[in-house]
């Protein structure tokens, strides 16, 4: 398995970013809108291919929850799904500048306070002092 590191989702992000562009060439109503209409566009455009990708994995996981096995062409679909997502969630970050080192940093720090809220709750103590605490991440 390859380890996770903020360089290597830069790399992630810089070859969706550089594949993918939003061009006026690809998508013609973008060269009569301005930069702020621009952003709500591509935004919509990227949450478009969201739900299509959740669809596919949702009727794909819903099957399995009636005892269907995935098959190969299947398994195939929902790999290629995910994958998908993976690069819709890296462009839409990209369009709002959460840059990887970022969502590294801050994910670290959310798994450490999850894993200390979590240590505390078995211990029947509050990490934070705060029982509903949401950590200022939601």
């Amino acid at each position: 398995m390859i380890a996770l590191s903020k360089d290597r989702m830069q790399d992630f992000f810089d070859l969706v970013v550089s594949s993918w562009p939003f061009e006026p060439s690809k998508y013609p109503a973008l060269a009569k809108l301005s930069e702020a209409e621009q952003k709500l566009f591509v935004s919509g455009h990227i949450m478009h291919h969201v739900n299509k990708s959740n669809g596919v994995i949702s009727g794909l996981i819903e099957n399995s929850e009636h005892g269907c096995e995935l098959n190969v062409t299947e398994r195939h679909q929902l790999i290629e799904a995910i994958r998908k997502q993976f690069i819709n969630f890296a462009r839409l970050a990209d369009l709002y500048d959460l840059n990887p080192e970022r969502i590294f940093r801050t994910t670290k720090a959310w798994v450490e306070m999850e894993k200390k809220a979590e240590e505390a709750q078995v211990l029947g103590t509050s990490a934070s002092g705060d029982e509903d605490r949401d950590f200022g991440f939601f």
